[in-house]
Formats: C-alpha cells, sequence, structure tokens
C-alpha cells in the first residue's frame, strides 16, 4: 500500500495542471490553483492532528 501511495501521489495535480496548461490558463489561475492545493494540503493535516491528538486525550 505504501508503494502505491508514493507512485499515485499527485496525479490528480497534474491532471489539473495540463488542464489549466492546455486551456491557455493564466498566471493568476495558476497562483489561485497553488494556493488552494496548499490550503487543502494544510488543512488535511491540521485535521489528521487534531484526530490522533484527540485520540490520544480520550476527547
Amino acid at each position: 500500500m505504501q508503494r502505491r501511495t508514493k507512485t499515485a501521489s499527485g496525479h490528480g495535480k497534474i491532471i489539473v495542471t495540463a488542464y489549466l496548461m492546455g486551456s491557455q490558463g493564466t498566471p493568476k489561475q495558476a497562483i489561485l490553483l497553488d494556493l488552494v492545493t496548499t490550503t487543502a494540503h494544510t488543512a488535511s493535516i491540521f485535521a489528521l492532528g487534531l484526530l490522533a491528538l484527540s485520540s490520544l486525550l480520550d476527547i
């Protein structure tokens, strides 16, 4: 499973980036895509951290 995760990671971002490039996306759209992706990843890490913390503290 770990190997699959390593090889499958990022495919969604590659597809979205390819679409953006193919549709003559602007630099502004590329920056927005980057900000949305970064925010989503950061939020998911915080959520996982809170979940782990709550299980340790029996909340």
